[in-house]
C-alpha cells in the first residue's frame, strides 16, 4: 500500500496564552507580519510545509493578499506568475518552468484556510487598540460600540452548488453562491466576519450578538426584523436600530411628539402630522389575542430551531418609534429603536444614526468592485473562505495606514478614499514584495511603514473634500440636536 506523503505540519491547538502579542498597536503595525508570525500562526492551523520547497507559506500567504486584492479578473494563471516572479526576485530557489496553474489550486485547496482567518484575526487586534474612530468626540455615543449588521451575496463556481444551495431566480434557476454575513463597527470602521453561509440560510440563523454585558447598539435593515430578536437584545441590556416593517401597526403607550389624541390607538388609525414624530410603541400585532399574550414568549434560540420563517405575534418589550417626514419624496421615514431616553437620544440623531448603516453598505460595494471579491478564482470551499479573507486582510492593513496618516495630518479617517488607498498600498507593497517575502528586519519595517503613510497621505484623499461625508455631518449636527 503506497504511503500518503504529508504536506502540510499537524496544528499545534488553537490561539493562547502563549500568544499575546504587543500592546502597543503601532508597535505591531511596525513588524507588518513578519515571516516569523505568519510561519507561527500557520503552524498552530495545521497549515505549515512539512518541506519547504515550490511555495512556502509566507510566500503563499503574500501573493495571495497581493495578486487578489487587485482591482479586475484574476486567474490561476496570473497568480502563478506572479508568485513565480516574486519567488524569483525574493532568491527562493525555482525548480523546472516556476510554478503551474494546479500548484496555486492544490494551495488553495488543501492549505486550511484557518490560517487566514488566523492572520486576519492578529490584523484586526492591531487596529482594535487605535482609539479615534470616526464618531469619537459624540458624548452621546461615546459609551455605544455602534455596529453595522448585514449580508451579502457573493457568486461561486457552480461545482460549489452542494456547498453552497441557492434559490433559484428568474434570471438563473441553477446557480450558486456564499453570503457573507458581516458587522461593521462605526467606531473604528473594522469589518469583522460573523458567519459564511449558503444564500438558502436565514439571517436569524446566524449568532452575531455580542456577550452580554457589553454595551451595543446595532443597526441593520428589515431582513433581521423579529421580535425575538429585539426582546433577545433588550434583554441582554443592549440596543437596536431598525426601520419599521411596512405592515407593521404598533400599539402607541405614549407620546414625546405628536397629537396627545393619538394615545392608545395603533399607528394605522392616526394621520401623521408636522415634520417629526416621536413615540413609545409596542410592536405587537392587532390580532393577538389575550391567549397569545399568555403563552410563554418564544425566545431568539427556539426561533432559530424552526426551519423556515416563523411569524411571531408577540414582543414584550416597548421602544420607540421616530419618524421623519421628507418632503422631498412626500413620505415619512419611520424607524423603531430600544434607546428609549428622548433627551438623551433626540428624534434627529435617530434618523442620523440609521443613514450611517450605509456605511455597510459601502464596504460590500469596496470588496466586490474594488477588491474583486466577486471574481472567486477557485472551486472549492477552502479556496473561496482563503480569497476573501485575502481580501479582508488588504482592507484591514489599508485601515491600518489610513488611522496613522489620518493621525499625523489631523484629518477625519472619512477625507481618505477606501479605493484611492486601496490603489495605493497595493502598489508600495508590490514593490516591496521581496523583502515582505523573504522576511524584513524592524528597521526595513519602519521604512516601508513610513513610504505607506506618505503615500496615503499624498495620493488617498477624496476627490470631492468640499462636500462634507456623512460622518461628518452627523458629528456637526448632534450638538444642535442635543440642544433642541
Amino acid at each position: 500500500m503506497k504511503r500518503e506523503r504529508k504536506r502540510f505540519r499537524a496544528a499545534e491547538g488553537s490561539l493562547d496564552g502563549r500568544d499575546q502579542l504587543p500592546s502597543d498597536w503601532r508597535e505591531r503595525f511596525r513588524r507588518l507580519l513578519p515571516k516569523e508570525v505568519l510561519q507561527g500562526l500557520a503552524r498552530r492551523y495545521g497549515a505549515l510545509d512539512v518541506r519547504e520547497r515550490k511555495l512556502p507559506c509566507a510566500v503563499f500567504f503574500w501573493a495571495v493578499v497581493l495578486v487578489l486584492s487587485q482591482n479586475g479578473p484574476v486567474w490561476l494563471s496570473s497568480v502563478a506568475s506572479e508568485v513565480s516572479v516574486a519567488c524569483m526576485l525574493a532568491g527562493w530557489e525555482m525548480r523546472g518552468r516556476g510554478l503551474s496553474k494546479q500548484a496555486i489550486s492544490d494551495n488553495m485547496t488543501s492549505r486550511p484556510w484557518g490560517f487566514f482567518a488566523a492572520v486576519f484575526k492578529y490584523l484586526w487586534g492591531c487596529y482594535a487598540l487605535q482609539a479615534g474612530g470616526p464618531l469619537v468626540g459624540l458624548e452621546t455615543v461615546r459609551q455605544l460600540d455602534v455596529l453595522l449588521v448585514d449580508a451579502s451575496i457573493l457568486r461561486v463556481a457552480r461545482q460549489l452548488a452542494a456547498h453552497f444551495p441557492t434559490y433559484a431566480t428568474p434570471r438563473s434557476t441553477d446557480w450558486a453562491a456564499v453570503e457573507l454575513h458581516a458587522r461593521l463597527s462605526v467606531l473604528r470602521g473594522l469589518p469583522e466576519v460573523v458567519a459564511l453561509t449558503a444564500v438558502k440560510a436565514d439571517e436569524l440563523s446566524v449568532e452575531f450578538l455580542r456577550q452580554t454585558g457589553e454595551t451595543v447598539l446595532y443597526i441593520f435593515d428589515l431582513g433581521y426584523w423579529c421580535y425575538a430578536l429585539y426582546d433577545e437584545i433588550m434583554d441582554r441590556q443592549q440596543h437596536f436600530l431598525s426601520r419599521l416593517k411596512t405592515g407593521s401597526n404598533p400599539l402607541i403607550k405614549a407620546v414625546y411628539v405628536g397629537e396627545p389624541s393619538w394615545l392608545g390607538k395603533r399607528l394605522k388609525e392616526v394621520e401623521l402630522a408636522g415634520n417629526h414624530v416621536d413615540l413609545l410603541v409596542n410592536l405587537t400585532c392587532a390580532h393577538a389575542t389575550a391567549d397569545t399574550r399568555r403563552q410563554p414568549r418564544q425566545t431568539l434560540a427556539q426561533r432559530r430551531q424552526v426551519k423556515g420563517h416563523l411569524h411571531t405575534t408577540y414582543m414584550e418589550h416597548d421602544v420607540r418609534l421616530v419618524g421623519h417626514w421628507q418632503a422631498a419624496q412626500q413620505r415619512w421615514f419611520l424607524y423603531v429603536t430600544s434607546l428609549l431616553n428622548p433627551q438623551a437620544y433626540p428624534g434627529d440623531f435617530i434618523g442620523d444614526l440609521y443613514r450611517v448603516r450605509w456605511q455597510i453598505e459601502i464596504f460590500f460595494r469596496n470588496l466586490k468592485q474594488v477588491l474583486g471579491v466577486r471574481n472567486f478564482i477557485s472551486h472549492s470551499e477552502n479556496g473561496i473562505r482563503i480569497q476573501l479573507y485575502a481580501a479582508l486582510l488588504f482592507y484591514l492593513l489599508t485601515q491600518l495606514v489610513i488611522a496613522q496618516a489620518a493621525q499625523e495630518t489631523g484629518r477625519n479617517v472619512e477625507d481618505f478614499s477606501m479605493p484611492y488607498c486601496l490603489r495605493v498600498v497595493r502598489m508600495v507593497l508590490t514593490q516591496a514584495s521581496p523583502s515582505l517575502l523573504t522576511g524584513i528586519s524592524s528597521a526595513d519595517a519602519m521604512r516601508l511603514e513610513r513610504q505607506l503613510v506618505d503615500a496615503v497621505i499624498a495620493q488617498g484623499l477624496r476627490p470631492n473634500r468640499h462636500r462634507p461625508a456623512l460622518l461628518t455631518a452627523i458629528r456637526h449636527n448632534l450638538p444642535q440636536a442635543q440642544a433642541a
